[in-house]
């Protein structure tokens, strides 16, 4: 153990200075480290012996693992270490810097637990564990749970003690934003002026994003004078970090409170004293439970009970109001050794006015921000209100800083020797030197202070470790200048005033309580409080870690330390090395070259090393599932929060991703920074140091194998400079991803380059150097390598211009030399991928003829190009021109040496490697070019893949044209006749024209048209030469050629055949020709997506014309022998030539085309000539083109006028051409169809298309199958088969019969298997079969055809049902057509007038055997051919000819078909349509001429009665749309054609059938069936069939009430029936002498007495008439007085119980009826009223029945129901005044009640009219009668309706109802003036009603129509127009309640299917 003893300071000190008085005497001194020089052997032995005993420790046991013995055995020797050793700090970096990582460890925790401020906190990383003693721990674990809310010492992990600090102005140009220290961590914008600070982790934040957890509160108080008025008052603060991680000493408790000390951001007020807590840091203590501030020396001073306990003190705003005198009082009793005047102000050195005014400043600030947030609130001393909110009224303090502020500007004060050496080192002025807020000048100081004192004053600075400046070792008797590691406070006052100027004690005091609360100064006992103490001069300081500056071996270790930090795995152990670098180690003009190399090296080493370290991460701990070491878990996240952290655990679950983010996170907030400071100090000196670090790192990694001990060979020496060269490039790469290089890219690119330039071989490729280059990649954003955003830790938006090639261009554009240098890169660059720019190449290409290069320059710079164009091609077009100026530079050389042999190898390199970039640039395959080797292979293996290269897809805007210098001079090198040279060109120009993807069609047309004549001329002497590489390059060139242009070749043939040319030369040419006809087969001979068949016939003509033309035997004979030796492949060749020109040739050629063909035919007669695939397209253009009657967008315009092109022009004729064109090749085809050529069924179909067309039928189109697989015609109708196809229709007839098979699907004919493929044996005309029955069922006019036409396609019909099978699945589809065609036959010919008598026979006949021989397929057309023969008959006068023969043959086949069908239901299907009269007759006519009936089923039934017993069989089926129809049509049948000689069986089946009828309609609506031709097809059969009726008659009783019930029956239907009934029963009853009864009569009474009791329900057309049968009372229905009482009495009590239906508009008028019934009785029987009085009447009933009094003709029941006029006025006052009290809630009538009363009064007066003309007619008074009448009529019902009036008025239920009220009162009014009634007299008083409703705003308008026609004369008006005018109101009436009765139906049906959905 080794024992520094310190002397303690003595008493004396020296005598007052004539500046200040020293703390201590000068003799005093400090203690130096163990390691420092000139210390005791001993010291030395024994001090090195700590840190290997320390390293052993840590890496032997655990401290955090160990039981609690070992661990406090293990503290209690660390504290006895320290106490004996004070330096220990100084070995733990030695263990640190020297030891294994698991002692390192643990040694970064003992640093960061006993020395935290010295060592700085961690932000990033996880956060090292508390290596303090357990009983530390224990301790605080103890106080947390007895203390309520007692945080810990540090509280959060990565808790801050964020300070009040000054961020300067920047001194350089800011290009990286986000990398400065003075960037915002949490808005990441930089500060300027006022902030804060966290001097443990740098940690810069605005005041304004100061948003710290545990720095920031607000309080809600209200006003002490008014308590309902509540203010808001917010805090800022921070927590002074304790000394030592246990924090023992920095928690105060005292009446439950517990105080922490804290800086204070935001000033606030004591809650003891009531007064402002001064001071910028450590201003006082704040309590954590109720968030009080205290005065240190209040809560010292003030006794315990005189403190207010924790949370008992009410707020109020006096906590936070401060009289203006008392904030000044207090500010100078605070600051009174800091106010100078001006006076002092020359007496004080610059460094202590800085610090006065930096703390004033401090103090201002913090003032302004509590008046700002609420925190202190200023009251004026007069009125004692508060200043204007966040502003104070200036005083001392203002003026202060404003009074220093201004006379540090001047520059005037004394600077000390040290600031001055500082500044000049730097490059600094003073002005700019803020000394109490830049931390490196704080470093500084705190350096210089604890460097012993020399005898002479002048301490200069020395250069960290700068081995060139040491000075050698004086062993004399002078003091080392080792600084101090512990000294008295005394002795750094002093050193200040000797070295600093700082003469001040106040302004001393200051500066070093403020090195203290930064952690650069340490009390040796802990304390939080540097000056507290009695005697603060002895107190015991020391630094725990050296500084940057300091002139010391112990800057060695901690540079090591740094070093050694960074080299480890652990990020946490990474950033503490990163923090002592940037709090040690900033950038600084006073530290050396040697500091900033060794730094600059590990920290480039940490950031290269992430791929590493990476791989051990994923391989060490993902692996095992292991916590990521240094990465945070599941801890609390750090503030500010960090963006380039993932908020994922660290865990097995990792994948590295956390400790990568960590890493981007450490190098944003610490690496980056400092190299950047490091860069602005120098940035030609970090460009220099930053290229020899990767350097030496790419050579590092790129030794030897260590096993390896032979000699390396050249080569692979060259491969191994190659690695370091692409390791250095790659280096750079990264450090361009880190942003780390900020502005040097160019020299560090520049320094590459020449090193790349040792490099021999400038083709083979870097992998790392296209990384260089900018690219686009898949993303959309575009950026290059050295700002990548995905690896940016800045802003570098400045450097987004940066362009790699520059360095380059500048060295190309210096000299000769500098040329070919740069030409090597460039090849360099493109074979390493680089994406270099067109313009680069272009501007090589300006230099080229600048620098006058050479044939081997120029290769160079082709070879570049080849392979930037090899990599990319896309969008370098631009490229050509540079080629072709190099052609034409080198042109003549390249010429002379070609003429004298020389070099030719080289020319052809040079020339293949232009022609192949060029074709590269035109879009050629490069598979293709190495095919045809234009490119050699070695000379693109090297290159990259073009995969692996993002480059942007570039599109082509402009036209690609083959540069014209280059044409030139390849017509140069082609005159030259050099095979080899001329082949290189063909295969350039074929692949030109024909390979080339980006030259557009049209850009080969246009260079073809330029150069048709020599090309031509080229690729004549092409097919002179006989060699291998030109057999597919000289088809392709020439047929594309001739694709363009096809005339100069044809003129070159037409030369070379000419007879006046020698035969020789012709037979040369012949030959040549059959070269390009065996080349046909080629498969180069093609030109995609282009008709060249065309442009080659030319070469077929002249060759086989050859044969029959020349008039050398030789030449034809050469001919016939050649064209025997084609293969049948030439054959199909050519043809479908021809068949291209015959596609597109004029017509006029192809008529030739086709006379030429015919011609052909004869020579070679198997072979095909045509395809049926050209006929078919020649056919269906010229269909096309024969079309007149469309004229195209001229019509369309015409049409919009209503004009039409055909006005007034003639009629376009059909070219004759066309027409000649299109029947030869129908006619030819149908002759290859005839002669057995095959044919697939897909051109059959097609070419019957064409027939079709042909044959003039319209919308003819193919319709594919739902398999694909084929299809079928479609055709529609047809206008008139044109004169040119009539020998068409012979020769389909033709086809029709011939007898060749063909294999027929079905899916060709259509149908229902149109899915059916299978094919079917038939013949082949069977195909054709439906355009013979189009022809008939689609033309017009078929009379009209000329008779051998018809007669041929009547034929043709008998043909295709003789031969062809219909019942064949391709064929059954057309059964229909068939049909049709069958029903056209008959109907048009047959029924036609104006044919021969011989071809409606044959139509008749053909009908007939239609008939007889397809039986399966007539259906309906039986029916309609009976319809349509029954027409025929009645036409032909059957009657009046019956022998004529039509006649005759008519009824044969109409009672042939009758007796074939009769048991099918061919009457039955008839019945089915309502059929006429005449039909029925005619049918009569028929069934009597049959001689006999025929016997079926072995019994002899006449015709007439099977078919009557089948149709009542088969009526009851019929559909209800077809039922009444049917019922109706056979009751014209019974009466028309069969009602008499029935048999008691037939009559029986009637009766049956027809009540099974009426049972079935039974379950139909009620009345939806009209069941009266039931009822009178029995009264037919029992009239005529009286003997027979028995059985009818019972079954029509059941039938009678059926019908009542169910169905409507009509009034006559009713009549008849009791008309026939009664003569059958008057003749039974003859013998009796009782009048007859008859039961039909009875049932009716009967069922109409019980539907008016309720009894049952009659349909309302059947109840009226019933009731019109009854009110007759005449003929079979004679009802006695009794009788006719009751049905009246029924009536009534069927208005009083509501038994008449009123839902539907019909039962209105059922109503009127009974109501009429019961009047016409009551003028017999007057007392049958009586009934009346029983029960009430409402007044709708009322109405009904006074409507139906005046509808009467006669006036006796007017005069009865004025007798009842007082029970109508009780309903009456019953419906408008119910209750008008107001317990009974009377809430007014309704509208329908006011509508009803209006309606009663206009009826009871036109009623009074009609009575009282009855009385005139007995009396001759009529006008009195009516006026007594009218005046009590009115007197009795006007008052209530009067009264209801006035109710509405007087705010009444509704507005709806009053308007109704006030409509009603205007039309009452109006009816009584046009009535010219005697109550006009009343006028007066019916005005003021009219007015008070005017005025009411009621009706107005109508009121107003009212008023104008009573002041006009009345009209005369007939009595009858007001009661059908009444009638129609009622009517209306009626309807709208029907209407919302089922509205309110249909609402409650709603709302009960709501409720059980809920439900």
């Amino acid at each position: 153990m080794v024992s520094i003893l310190v002397d303690e300071v003595g008493d004396d000190v020296s005598p007052q200075s004539d500046k200040w008085r020293r703390w201590t005497s000068l003799s005093a001194t400090g203690t130096q480290s163990t390691t420092a020089p000139d210390q005791p052997i001993a010291v030395y032995y024994l001090s090195s012996l700590i840190p290997p005993l320390l390293a052993t420790i840590l890496e032997h046991v655990d401290l955090l693992a160990v039981d609690d013995t070992t661990s406090v055995r293990f503290h209690r020797f660390f504290h006895n270490l320290i106490r004996s050793k004070p330096d220990t700090y100084l070995d733990l970096l030695s263990v640190i810097a020297y030891h294994t990582p698991r002692a390192r460890y643990a040694s970064v925790g003992l640093l960061s637990s006993y020395w935290p401020k010295a060592i700085g906190h961690i932000v990033f990383s996880k956060q090292l564990s508390d290596i303090t003693s357990s009983e530390s721990r224990s301790l605080s674990q103890r106080r947390s749970s007895v203390s309520r809310n007692s945080p810990s010492a540090h509280g959060h992990p990565y808790a801050h003690q964020f300070i009040p600090w000054r961020f300067g102005p920047p001194l350089r140009p800011v290009l990286f934003d986000g990398l400065s220290p003075n960037t915002c961590r949490v808005c990441f914008l930089a500060i300027e002026g006022f902030g804060l600070l966290c001097p443990f982790c740098m940690c810069a934040v605005h005041f304004d994003c100061y948003d710290y957890p545990d720095g920031s509160f607000f309080t809600q108080y209200p006003m002490a004078t008014d308590r309902d008025i509540q203010k808001v008052s917010v805090h800022r603060f921070c927590h002074v970090l304790p000394n030592t991680r246990d924090g023992s000493s920095s928690v105060v408790s005292k009446q439950q409170h517990v105080f922490r000390m804290v800086n204070i951001f935001s000033m606030s007020l004591c809650f003891i004293c009531h007064q402002p807590l001064w001071g910028y840091v450590m201003q006082g203590l704040k309590c954590s439970s109720c968030r009080q501030f205290v005065h240190s020396s209040c809560l010292d001073t003030t006794p315990s009970s005189k403190i207010a306990r924790c949370r008992s003190v009410v707020i109020d705003s006096t906590a936070v109001t401060i009289a203006y005198s008392a904030l000044r009082r207090s500010f100078v009793e605070y600051y009174k050794d800091s106010i100078l005047t001006e006076v002092d102000l020359p007496h004080r050195s610059h460094e202590e006015l800085a610090v006065f005014y930096a703390i004033l400043w401090c103090q201002l600030r913090l003032l302004d921000n509590g008046l700002a947030l609420g925190s202190i609130v200023i009251v004026s001393d007069s009125t004692g209100d508060p200043e204007e909110e966040g502003v104070a009224e200036e005083f001392e303090l203002h003026y202060l800083v404003e009074l220093y502020e201004s006379y540090l500007s001047l520059g005037r004060l004394p600077v000390s020797d040290t600031l001055a050496d500082y500044l000049a080192e730097n490059g600094l002025r003073l002005q700019d030197c803020s000394i109490y807020f830049d931390w490196n000048v704080l470093a500084f100081f705190a350096s210089t202070i604890k460097i012993p004192c020399t005898s002479e004053e002048a301490r200069r600075s020395s250069e960290l470790l700068g081995v060139d400046q040491l000075e050698p070792h004086d062993d004399s008797g002078t003091e080392s200048s080792q600084p101090y590691e512990t000294m008295t406070l005394g002795y750094l006052r002093d050193q200040l005033g000797d070295t600093l100027n700082m003469f001040s004690d106040t302004a001393a005091r200051r500066l070093l309580s403020h090195l203290h609360h930064l952690g650069l100064l340490h009390r040796m006992d802990g304390n939080l409080l540097l000056l507290d103490g009695p005697s603060p001069a002895k107190l015991q300081c020391c630094f725990p870690l050296p500084f940057g500056f300091d002139i010391s071996v112990d800057v060695e270790t901690l540079v090591a330390t740094i070093e050694a930090c960074l080299s480890d795995i652990n990020l946490s152990v990474n950033e503490i090395g990163l923090l002592q670098l940037i709090r040690r180690f900033w950038p600084n003009g006073m530290l050396s070259d040697y500091t900033f190399r060794r730094l600059a090296k590990a920290a480039l080493a940490w950031i290269l090393s992430e791929d590493n370290n990476l791989a051990v991460i994923l391989r060490e701990y993902v692996a095992k599932g292991s916590s990521l070491p240094g990465v945070r878990g599941g801890e609390s996240m750090p503030w500010p929060p960090q963006t380039q952290l993932r908020s994922s655990t660290s865990g097995a679950a990792s994948n590295g991703g956390d400790y990568v983010a960590t890493r981007r996170a450490l190098l944003a907030g610490y690496v980056a920074p400092w190299l950047l400071a490091l860069h602005d100090q120098d940035i030609v000196a970090y460009a220099a140091l930053v290229y020899e670090l990767l350097s030496e790192y790419a050579e590092e990694d790129a030794t030897h194998h260590p096993y390896f001990v032979g000699e390396i060979t050249e080569k692979e020496e060259e491969k191994r400079q190659n690695v370091i060269t692409d390791k250095i490039l790659r280096l750079i790469v990264k450090a361009c991803q880190t942003s780390i290089v900020f502005t040097v890219f160019d020299d560090l690119f520049q320094r590459w380059l020449e090193r790349a330039q040792i490099l021999e071989n400038y083709t083979q490729p870097i992998p790392s150097l296209p990384r260089l280059f900018s690219r686009e990649g898949d993303g959309s954003q575009r950026h290059t390598i050295m700002i990548d955003a995905r690896f940016s830790v800045g802003d570098l938006s400045a450097l987004a211009n940066a362009n790699p090639l520059q360095a380059m261009m500048n060295i190309a554009n210096s000299n000769q030399d500098g040329f070919r240098r740069a030409i090597r890169w460039l090849c360099l660059f493109a074979s390493s991928g680089v994406d270099i720019p067109v313009q680069t190449f272009l501007h090589f290409g300006t230099l080229a003829s600048k620098m006058r290069a050479t044939l081997e320059d120029c290769s160079l710079l082709i070879e570049a190009t080849l392979y930037s164009s090899w990599l990319r091609s896309v969008g370098r077009l631009d490229l050509q021109t540079m080629i072709g100026a190099m052609h034409a530079k080198l042109l003549s050389e390249i010429l002379s040496k070609l003429q004298a042999s020389e070099n030719v190898s080289e020319i052809f390199i040079f020339i293949r490697r232009s022609l192949a970039t060029c074709l590269l640039l035109y879009g050629c395959e490069r598979k293709y070019l190495s095919k045809l080797q234009m490119i050699e292979e070695d000379e693109i293996e090297n290159l990259p893949s073009r995969r692996k290269l993002e480059a942007r897809a570039s599109t082509m805007t402009d036209p690609i044209i083959i540069d014209t210098k280059l044409m030139n001079a390849l017509g140069s090198y082609i005159e030259k006749r050099v095979i080899g040279l001329s082949c290189l060109v063909a295969k350039f120009l074929n692949a030109f024209v024909n390979q080339t993807s980006l030259v557009e069609s049209y850009e080969v047309d246009n260079f073809i048209l330029r150069n048709a004549a020599t090309l031509c001329s080229c690729i004549w002497e092409f097919y002179g030469i006989q060699s291998p590489e030109l057999s597919s390059i000289r088809p392709a060139l020439l047929v594309r050629v001739l694709v363009v242009d096809a005339q100069p070749f044809q003129s070159l043939l037409v030369h070379h055949l000419d007879m006046k040319t020698g035969w020789e030369v012709r037979l040369d040419t012949v030959l040549r020709l059959f070269r390009i006809i065996l080349d046909v087969i080629n498969p180069a001979f093609v030109v995609e997506d282009r008709q060249w068949g065309p442009n080659v016939i030319d070469v077929f003509h002249h060759f086989f014309t050859s044969m029959w033309l020349d008039e050398q035997e030789e030449i034809r004979t050469a001919v016939d022998t050649w064209s025997q030796t084609l293969l049948p492949a030439h054959f199909e060749a050519i043809a479908r030539c021809w068949d291209e020109a015959l596609s597109k040739s004029p017509i006029s050629e192809r008529v030739k085309l086709v006379s030429f063909l015919s011609q052909l035919r004869s020579h070679f007669p198997a072979w095909r000539v045509l395809m049926w695939e050209t006929i078919i397209e020649a056919l269906l253009e010229n269909d096309f083109m024969q079309k007149g009657d469309e004229d195209g967008p001229a019509a369309a315009h015409l049409s919009l006028y209503g004009l039409s092109s055909d006005e007034g022009q003639p009629t376009a004729q059909i070219d004759p051409e066309l027409i000649l064109l299109r029947v030869g090749l129908i006619s030819l085809s149908l002759r290859m169809i005839a002669d057995g050529i095959s044919i697939d069924t897909f051109s059959l179909l097609r070419l019957k298309d064409q027939i079709a067309r042909a044959l003039g039928f319209q919308d003819v189109t193919l319709v594919p199958s739902s398999s694909g697989h084929t299809f079928h015609i479609r055709f529609g109708d047809t206008s008139g088969i044109p004169s040119w196809a009539f020998p068409s229709i012979t020769d389909l007839m033709l086809v029709l019969d011939s007898a060749h098979p063909y294999d027929l699907a079905a899916s060709a004919m259509g149908g229902p298997y149109v899915d059916d493929d299978s094919p079917t044996t038939l013949l082949v005309g069977s195909a054709f079969v439906d355009l013979v029955l189009g022809l008939f069922t689609h033309t017009a006019d078929l009379a009209s055809l000329p008779p051998l036409t018809l007669k041929n396609l009547i034929k043709g019909l008998l043909i295709a049902i003789q031969k062809h099978d219909f019942d064949s699945r391709p064929l059954r589809h057309l059964q229909g057509d068939l049909r049709k065609a069958i029903r056209l036959n008959l109907f048009t010919l047959v029924i036609e007038n104006s044919l021969s008598y011989d071809l409606r026979q044959l139509a008749f006949s053909a009908t007939q055997a239609f008939i007889k021989r397809c039986p399966t397929m007539v259906g309906n057309f039986v029916f309609e051919a009976m319809l349509e023969v029954m027409k025929l008959m009645v036409t032909l006068d059957y009657e009046q000819k019956a022998e004529d023969l039509l006649v005759l043959q008519a009824t044969v086949f109409l009672e042939t078909i009758l007796q074939m069908f009769s048991m099918s239901g061919i009457m039955a299907m008839l019945f089915k349509k309502r059929l006429e009269p005449n039909f029925f007759r005619v049918l009569r006519h028929v069934l009597d001429s049959s001689a006999k009936s025929t016997v079926l089923d072995g019994s002899k039934e006449n015709l007439r009665e099977i078919l009557l017993r089948d149709t009542l069989s088969r009526v009851i089926d019929s559909d209800v749309e077809s039922y009444q129809t049917a019922v109706q049509n056979l009751q014209d049948y019974v009466e028309i054609v069969y009602h008499t000689a029935y048999n008691s069986d037939l009559m029986q089946c009637v009766g049956l059938s027809l009540t099974n009828i009426a049972r079935k309609a039974a379950d139909w609506a009620g009345e939806a069936f009209d069941a009266s031709p039931t009822l009178l097809i029995c009264c037919t059969l029992i009239h005529y069939n009286k003997s027979q009726s028995r059985e009818l008659v019972l079954y029509l009783e059941t039938l009678l009430r059926a019908t009542l019930v169910r169905f409507r029956v009509t009034a006559a239907c009713l009549t008849r029936l009791l008309q026939v009934t009664s003569s059958l029963y008057r003749r039974r009853d003859t013998q009796e002498q009782q009048p007859p009864i008859n039961v039909f009569a009875v049932v009716l009474l009967e069922m109409l007495s019980d539907a008016l009791s309720a009894k049952c329900r009659l349909p309302h057309s059947t109840l009226a008439a019933a009731v019109e049968i009854v009110m007759s009372n005449t003929g079979p229905l004679r009802l006695s007085s009794e009788k006719l009482a009751e049905l009246a009495a029924c009536g009534i009590y069927s208005f009083q119980m509501g038994c008449l239906p009123d839902s539907q508009p019909q039962d209105f008028a059922v109503s009127q009826a009974v109501a009429k019934m019961v009047l016409q009785i009551a003028e017999q029987q007057p007392s049958v009223l009586f009934n009346l009085n029983k029960r009430p009447l409402n007044v709708r009933i009322w109405n009904l029945i006074l409507l139906a009094a005046l509808s009467l003709d006669r006036t006796g029941g007017a005069t009865l129901l004025l007798d009842y006029f007082q029970s109508f006025t009780q309903a009456y006052h019953s419906s408008l005044i119910l209750t008008q009290s107001a317990a009974a809630g009377y809430s007014g009538p309704e509208d329908v009640d006011i509508s009803r009363a209006y309606i009663s009064i206009k009826l009871w007066l036109l009623l009074s009219h009609k009575a009282a003309r009855n009385d005139f007619d007995a009396s001759g008074q009529e006008n009195d009668r009516e006026n007594f009448l009218s005046r009590m009529i009115w007197t009795e019902l006007w008052p209530p309706f009067e009264a209801m009036i006035e109710f509405l008025e007087g705010g009444g239920p509704s507005n709806s109802s009053l308007m109704l009220a006030s409509a009603s009162v205007a039309d009452l009014f109006l009816f009584l003036h046009q009535s010219r009634s005697i109550l006009t007299l009343e006028w007066p008083a019916q005005m003021s009603v009219l007015a008070r409703l005017r005025a009411a705003g009621r009706a107005e308008s109508k009121i107003s129509r009212v008023l104008r026609s009573i002041n006009e004369a009345p009209p005369d008006v007939a009595v009858d127009f007001f009661i059908s005018q009444t009638a129609t109101e009622i009517a209306a009436e009626e309807r709208l309640l029907s209407e919302t009765a089922k509205l309110q139906d249909l609402a409650k049906s709603g709302a009960e299917k709501g409720r059980r959905i809920v439900s």
